[in-house]
């Protein structure tokens, strides 16, 4: 490069020199452009055969892997071997989610333990949702969920119990509230069950 803008100091140069220099600055910058148009032409045709190429590779790779999981499937079919898609396992996602242990070691769900406090002769009243959870205590189901996010399901769920009507919704006066309500605030909740036996 360095020969292309001068051949010798610029400092020892006449004034005709530096003028004829100067004449020749366009041309050898425009060179330069000419070179790196070329090189970015010859960079796009590499970039997209490449994003081709890969793109074909990737192709390939799908059908090998569907390929596979045939086969594979075919060899368990003769084998006998139940090749179904397993169910994620839910206990492991929600380790932290409310559960009781029965007698026999089972797990309950919230929503059946919430409905069986009102079988507790001690609670079979109208309950109040820290009663519900003094309830859920004494029946024995036990949580590692804090008190917060215990008391947040233990709504949730009460909400639903509410929706198919098996628990009752009640004011503050003990009047009760229609599962078609939706903007009325329960202050306490009973078991249909109990309302049905008075």
């Amino acid at each position: 490069m360095n020969n292309l803008l001068a051949t010798k100091p610029i400092t020892e140069m006449s004034l005709v020199e530096i003028s004829e220099h100067l004449e020749r600055i366009t041309k050898l910058i425009e060179d330069e452009r000419v070179k790196e148009r070329d090189a970015r032409i010859v960079y796009d045709v590499v970039a997209k055969a490449a994003e081709a190429n890969i793109a074909a590779i990737k192709k390939h790779a799908n059908e090998l892997r569907s390929a596979h999981l045939k086969r594979v499937a075919a060899f368990d079919g003769l084998l006998g071997v139940d090749t179904a898609p397993q169910r994620p396992n839910l206990a492991q996602r929600r380790a932290s989610a409310p559960a009781r242990r029965g007698g026999g070691g089972g797990k309950q769900n919230i929503q059946d333990a919430i409905f069986a406090i009102w079988d507790n002769q001690r609670f079979a009243r109208d309950l109040s949702t820290d009663e519900i959870i003094e309830g859920l205590q004494a029946n024995g189901f036990s949580s590692s969920a804090n008190e917060r996010s215990l008391k947040s399901s233990i709504n949730q769920n009460l909400a639903k119990l509410c929706r198919v009507e098996k628990v009752i919704r009640l004011r503050s006066d003990g009047t009760r509230i229609s599962s078609r309500d939706t903007s009325s605030r329960a202050k306490k909740y009973i078991a249909a069950k109990l309302l049905a036996d008075e």
